[in-house]
């Protein structure tokens, strides 16, 4: 496996100005410019990361080192992709900038950072923590599967608000909010879901029900009432009606004894 790093650095200034020399030399006796880091283009071959999957991980990582995303474009086999996050700093706001290429063999994916960098700018070093974590996250993602305990059942709900719902099936969704479901059975026995069942909780403990149309067709059918064998993982969509919702809940049939399994996910942000 081969990672391509270009060591390109690049002078990108908010107000689109090629420095000379003798302004930088005039500037450096009273706020010195902070170093600016390199553009890192790590190439990541097809068999370890899909064109989708690149979108996703880019996107997660601009947003967990507490970047806003601010514009999505998603990239294809057929055009290349753009994200750019905004973050507040006291004289003004870093950005941050990856562009994504899909190719035959495989993603590129180059960052940078954006704004006039001075003392209080945060985010130089985003291109170089950018690639080494999109590396790692492609890394990870090849050589290991999600594990879950044999002998049990996990469910994972995730609300796709705002470009989630973008990412995830290639055009927003904004008239209501779409939840991903994905449930797993490592158990001998089969398992029924009650689709009706599957609600989500506002923050007083309200339950409101999926809704079963919406004001424009939603974009997968929603998951329906059905068993899961024994080794089956399921992965569907149900639709709520917009609102703030703090945690989803639902029920799981024993089929052989009809007991009722109970569970609740809470989710960490809405």
């Amino acid at each position: 496996m081969v990672w391509k790093r270009s060591g390109v650095f690049r002078r990108t200034f908010g107000l689109g100005l090629v420095l000379s020399a003798a302004v930088l030399a005039a500037c450096s006796t009273t706020a010195p410019l902070a170093p600016l880091a390199p553009s890192f283009t790590p190439h990541v071959p097809k068999v370890m990361v899909s064109c989708k999957q690149a979108n996703r991980i880019a996107y997660n990582i601009i947003k967990e080192v507490g970047y806003t995303p601010t514009q999505l474009v998603i990239a294809t086999p057929e055009r290349p992709g753009l994200l750019e996050g905004t973050r507040p700093r006291q004289d003004g706001q870093d950005i941050a900038r990856v562009r994504l290429t899909c190719t035959d063999d495989g993603v590129d994916v180059e960052s940078e950072y954006g704004g006039l960098a001075g003392f209080g700018a945060m985010n130089q070093r985003f291109p170089e923590y950018f690639y080494e974590r999109f590396i790692a996250t492609t890394e990870i993602l090849y050589r290991y599967k999600p594990y879950v305990p044999p002998g049990s059942l996990q469910v994972r709900v995730t609300p796709l608000e705002g470009f989630d719902s973008q990412l995830e099936f290639g055009r927003s969704v904004t008239d209501v909010l779409p939840v991903r479901v994905e449930i797993a059975n490592t158990t001998d026995q089969p398992y029924h879901l009650e689709s009706e069942q599957f609600m989500l909780l506002t923050a007083v403990g309200e339950p409101v029900k999926a809704l079963q149309a919406g004001p424009t067709p939603f974009p997968v059918s929603p998951l329906s009432s059905r068993t899961l064998a024994p080794g089956e993982r399921l992965t569907g969509y149900l639709y709520y009606p917009l609102g703030s919702y703090t945690s989803a809940q639902g029920v799981l049939v024993e089929e052989s004894t009809q007991e009722r399994s109970g569970f609740t996910v809470y989710f960490s942000r809405l």
